[in-house]
């Protein structure tokens, strides 16, 4: 977390930035003109952690401009809530789901089947086509790689944002046995 003054200058930070100076990067930017920020998961290399950038404007009494502060959202939190999730409920249905949470670049962000060193990496090209076929139906149907005998039944749905949030465009996919 840390705040700028009205120029772009750090002058509260709780951990150490790789930059003092603000004001150059699209964030900053972006939440001085429209007096909110929020960014897609990426590497951060200050606090060296995939994060989400979360940024506002603050202003004074009169609606001055001050500056502008930022939180940096390890998405390791997003990993807990989603592992809880799909092991709780999916247990308590005695069916057994593969749950994966993509962004709209077809990237793995969460999988219950994968390990999180293949974080980011692309979700394979069978299933990425699949989503771009089965738009208007939000599912498909595809041979089970897993076992090699079988399909697989996989269904999706798209984050649509929340209120002037327009979303992020992420995916999560539910695939079980057919």
């Amino acid at each position: 977390l840390f705040i700028t003054n009205s120029y772009g200058v750090n002058i509260a930070q709780s951990e150490t930035t790789s930059d003092y100076y603000q004001a150059d990067e699209r964030w900053w930017q972006i939440a001085k003109e429209k007096g909110v920020y929020i960014g897609d998961i990426r590497w951060d290399k200050s606090a060296g952690i995939y994060a989400i950038n979360i940024a506002a404007s603050i202003y004074n009494a009169d609606l001055g401009f001050l500056g502008v502060i930022k939180a940096v959202i390890d998405v390791k939190d997003i990993y807990i809530i989603l592992t809880e999730a799909s092991n709780s409920k999916i247990e308590k249905l005695h069916v057994r789901y593969d749950v994966t949470l993509i962004n709209k670049q077809y990237k793995v962000i969460f999988s219950n089947k994968q390990e999180r060193s293949k974080y980011l990496e692309d979700l394979p090209a069978d299933i990425a086509n699949g989503i771009k076929k089965g738009e208007d139906d939000n599912y498909f149907i595809l041979p089970d790689h897993n076992t090699g005998e079988g399909k697989k039944i996989y269904s999706y749905a798209v984050s649509k944002g929340y209120r002037a949030f327009k979303g992020f465009g992420w995916r999560v996919i539910l695939a079980q046995e057919e």
